[in-house]
């Protein structure tokens, strides 16, 4: 089976990740440290109290460098409706 994608079927969902991972390698940094991978874990040991989970990121996400105007602005420029 083929499928065709046509333009009024794409979707752009913006996305958001915990900033306060600093940056730490990439975006998929909860996979990559539930995957035991070892630099994830020992960034953890070294930086976070033991027991600490992803969950317990989000007080920290506070949103103070969200711009809702920038991401209207990219969907507009990109030509979806």
């Amino acid at each position: 089976m083929q499928y065709q994608v046509r333009p009024q079927q794409c979707h752009i969902i913006p996305g958001l990740t915990i900033p306060l991972k600093k940056g730490f390698k990439t975006e998929w940094f909860w996979q990559d440290w539930h995957e035991n991978q070892t630099d994830f874990v020992d960034f953890m040991k070294e930086n976070y109290p033991p027991r600490f989970t992803y969950q317990d990121f989000g007080p920290e996400l506070k949103m103070e460098f969200f711009n809702a105007s920038w991401f209207a602005d990219v969907i507009a420029a990109s030509g979806a409706k």
